[in-house]
């Protein structure tokens, strides 16, 4: 999130520097940027939040096809009798 964060930032800077016309312009285009940032932090912990809400916490056995929310990772899931 923090190069998304950054691209967008870097990315409003470089437009202003190449198409601004006037300050009104060039404050319009960092508003702009400005709002995105932190809609895009609040879209990512509500992603985060509701995909983390999927995680099964009852209910599983030893069989079945389980989607777990860490795509850059890997869950290693052992089911063994209680007691």
């Amino acid at each position: 999130m923090y190069l998304i964060f950054a691209g967008v930032l870097v990315g409003a800077l470089t437009r202003v520097l190449r198409r601004a016309a006037d300050e009104p312009s060039a404050l319009r285009i960092l508003n702009r940027a400005a709002v995105a940032i932190p809609a895009l932090a609040v879209t990512a912990i509500v992603v985060a939040n509701v995909w983390f809400s999927v995680i099964p916490l009852f209910g599983i056995d030893d069989s079945g096809t389980y989607i777990w929310p860490f795509p850059f990772g890997s869950v290693d899931f052992q089911v063994e009798p209680a007691g």
